[in-house]
């Protein structure tokens, strides 16, 4: 072997010194990338977590959003339909004016108010006269009674004057 196939094997072979200052790099770079590995699997069991809450976060509101739905759907099939509406309103329609025909018919209260014043004074009215006419009748009576008396006292004393003598 000649000096220059030693030196040429020698390019192709690295130093123990550079061996080791490269174990030792490669070293360094794989306890970074064992630290980089750490950061992102713990970084990844965040996302996990955040996503996991997150996801339940997202079912409870669209529960919510569906129970609000479910309420609306309850809630709209009790009202009633445009057709169901017109007919009642034409119903109500003819009704109201059957109340204002019968209305018209009718006296208000500020006339009846006025009527039943004016009947309830008539009613004071009759039940005075009838008052007077029951005070004159008794009156009456009594003048006939003492009438009657005054006779029956005179017609005592003649028959007892005529028997006298």
């Amino acid at each position: 072997m000649s000096l220059e196939t030693l030196k040429d094997a020698q390019a192709h072979f690295i130093t123990r010194d550079e061996v080791c200052s490269r174990l030792i790099k490669l070293d360094k770079e794989l306890d970074e990338s064992r630290a980089v590995n750490i950061t992102v699997t713990a970084a990844i069991s965040a996302l996990k977590e955040a996503g996991a809450v997150e996801r339940e976060s997202i079912n409870k509101r669209l529960d919510g959003m569906n129970e609000f739905r479910e309420a609306l759907k309850d809630q709209t099939a009790q009202y009633i339909t445009r057709t169901e509406h017109e007919i009642r309103h034409v119903q109500l329609d003819k009704d109201m004016e059957a109340l204002k025909s019968i209305a018209s018919s009718h006296i208000t209260r500020e006339e009846y108010d006025t009527k039943h014043t004016s009947l309830e004074k008539d009613i004071k009215s009759l039940e005075i006269s009838r008052a007077e006419i029951n005070a004159k009748a008794s009156l009456t009576s009594l003048y006939v009674a003492y009438g009657l008396t005054v006779v029956s006292i005179i017609i005592a004393l003649v028959s007892l004057f005529h028997e006298m003598g």
